[in-house]
């Protein structure tokens, strides 16, 4: 499979729950997942990673009644209870609160796997 971008219609095709949501939609979405997958993972995990994240993000959209999370913990107060969320850095726990997210780990961690340092 060429290192090429999945459109919406083979979006849908993979993954069918997300058939009545609109292409504009799921292309734009796609448009932000390619950021996180390039031309450094093996060719025939490109366009499954690039799917299953876009699944994660709509997912977390609520685009078909998701999981709508708010991000990462920025800060939080305790007098009269302030907290706020960065949606800029997505972390694993993130990742970890959809099945689309998860399976997007599993190919990260087999195209970038944690660095060891040997001493």
């Amino acid at each position: 499979m060429p290192y090429t971008t999945p459109t919406a219609t083979e979006f849908k095709t993979r993954h069918s729950a997300f058939s009545a949501v609109d292409s504009d939609y799921i292309d734009a979405i796609i448009a932000e997942a390619v950021r996180y997958v390039d031309t450094s993972w093996f060719e025939e995990d490109y366009q499954p990673a690039v799917m299953h994240l876009t699944a994660h993000m709509l997912m977390c959209e609520g685009a078909i009644g998701g999981v709508s999370t708010a991000g990462v913990l920025a800060s939080q107060a305790i007098g009269d209870a302030s907290e706020s969320y960065d949606n800029s850095k997505p972390s694993v726990s993130d990742y970890q609160s959809t099945t689309y997210g998860r399976a997007f780990l599993r190919l990260l961690r087999v195209n970038h796997p944690g660095v060891v340092a040997a001493t």
